[in-house]
């Protein structure tokens, strides 16, 4: 796959969501924290799962967060050190970040469909910074992006009105607010969209 056309993969119903992937492709729930809402601002944190697999990684700031953006995550950039909630964690650079997230699929061993709530948003993003650290056939392995928006809307047609389908909102009514004060950390959405998914299908 050319990763820089994103390709939707056509997943009807969730509870099918297994049974319509390709035999040699597994899912991937991701998920990113940036430093804002622009095309070129820092990816800060990577999250990904994989059944009992997963990976959570943050990655050294270059620029400046907006204020909004740490509001919503509680990310900071104090002299190019990235604070959450006010203490330092440990982060590496963005390339040292996609060569984990690289290694962590490769273990998968098959080819890999990368899956998350409004997916086109932080896909671009990933590919981008993909193509400017020159590591894009390091990724062949990656299939496509599928938007689990879409999903919700369709298996949830009552579900109306700004919000309904955004992780807090879906955590609060699935998961009786189960880890509601963590979430806008990428691990923990990765952790919840994946727990969504296997509720809805239990439905």
């Amino acid at each position: 796959m050319v990763l820089n056309n994103i390709e939707n993969v056509d997943m009807i119903l969730i509870d099918k969501l297994t049974e319509n992937l390709p035999n040699e492709s597994v899912i991937v729930y991701f998920d990113l924290e940036l430093s804002g809402l622009g095309e070129d601002d820092d990816i800060l944190q990577i999250a990904v799962k994989c059944g009992e697999d997963s990976l959570n990684v943050y990655l050294t700031p270059t620029k400046n967060i907006l204020s909004a953006a740490s509001e919503v995550t509680g990310l900071t950039n104090i002299g190019n050190k990235l604070y959450l909630h006010n203490k330092k964690l440990t982060t590496i650079d963005a390339q040292e970040g996609l060569r984990e997230l690289q290694k962590f699929l490769m273990k998968l061993e098959r080819r890999c469909i990368f899956i998350a709530n409004n997916v086109s948003f932080d896909s671009r993003r990933l590919i981008k910074t993909i193509i400017n650290n020159n590591m894009l056939s390091d990724f062949s392995i990656i299939s496509g992006f599928s938007d689990l928006l879409k999903l919700f809307r369709k298996v949830l047609p009552d579900s109306k009105g700004t919000g309904m389908f955004k992780v807090r909102t879906l955590s609060n009514e699935f998961l009786s607010g189960e880890n509601v004060n963590k979430l806008h950390n990428a691990y923990f959405d990765v952790v919840n969209l994946e727990k969504f998914v296997k509720v809805i299908a239990s439905e």
